[in-house]
């Protein structure tokens, strides 16, 4: 079962691979780069790891911190090609 900590993370994560043109939105079907949005996407995961430390397990802190680099790289990388 996974906790609300894990959903929480993925739904900032699916926000910003949306935003960063990586996965199609899952309603519209669209594929658009919103480099803003998932910066601030990439921001608040960032913050709730800053905000958390010291009350997560150890698969939650490992969890961030895969989501967090994964992130930033392909945000780069979306960056650089625009």
């Amino acid at each position: 079962m996974l906790t609300s900590f894990f959903r929480l993370a993925a739904t900032f994560e699916a926000a910003a691979m949306q935003q960063l043109w990586k996965i199609a939105h899952p309603i519209t079907g669209d594929v658009d780069v919103e480099l803003d949005g998932a910066r601030d996407s990439i921001d608040m995961l960032d913050m709730l790891k800053r905000k958390s430390e010291g009350n997560l397990n150890k698969d939650e802190e490992r969890l961030l911190e895969h989501v967090l680099y994964q992130l930033r790289m392909n945000y780069l990388e979306t960056s650089r090609e625009q």
